[in-house]
């Protein structure tokens, strides 16, 4: 889910400056609170967590790193 949301990929190397913060905090984030809240929610925390990522590019589809969430987060929950 995480991976998903912050378009990651499983085996990439996490960059200091490439999101690496956001992703360790939404995984903390997820494993401390999934036994008090809903997929949902720690669906709704993630896409919080990956929304923080300063100066994020336009994707080769035009769209800026919200609407990236966005469909990160539409396709991972139609999945």
């Amino acid at each position: 889910m995480i991976l998903s949301i912050l378009g990651f990929v499983v085996g990439q190397v996490l960059l200091p400056f490439g999101g690496q913060n956001e992703f360790m905090s939404a995984v903390v984030a997820a494993k401390v609170m999934e036994i008090f809240l809903t997929t949902k929610h720690l669906f709704q925390i993630t896409a919080c967590i990956e929304a923080s990522i300063p100066f994020q590019p336009i994707s080769e589809d035009g769209l800026s790193g919200t609407n990236v969430s966005i469909k990160n987060l539409k396709k991972q929950i139609l999945n």
